[in-house]
């Protein structure tokens, strides 16, 4: 993961409406977060951003690679023993790439 600062609030905070949503459009399109690994279409980060990490840290290419393994879909991240393992227990309800490998220096 990156050295990214951000504040994350606590699962129990939060609106049970709020979440980052599902990948929409072709699946060739997915793209993971390199700080939290949320997965969704290249659009959904040019427009949404990231709902985890807020700002993303540079471009939306810079930011997200297609280089992931695995989705694994959170419904419930205080409760599901996935997110613990994964250690995403306090981000938004959402499909995460079980591992992501950031692209090699020029091939964005």
């Amino acid at each position: 993961m990156g050295a990214t600062s951000r504040s994350i609030l606590p699962v129990a905070q939060l609106p049970l409406s709020l979440s980052a949503g599902l990948p929409s459009g072709k699946k060739s399109s997915y793209v993971a977060c390199l700080g939290c690994h949320l997965v969704k279409s290249q659009l959904q980060f040019a427009t949404d951003g990231c709902e985890n990490c807020g700002n993303f840290f540079g471009s939306v290419e810079e930011s997200t690679t297609s280089l992931f393994t695995g989705v694994v879909s959170i419904m419930d991240s205080s409760q599901s023993w996935v997110a613990k393992w994964m250690r995403i227990e306090r981000l938004l309800p959402g499909c995460y790439a079980i591992t992501v490998e950031a692209p090699a220096a020029g091939e964005a």
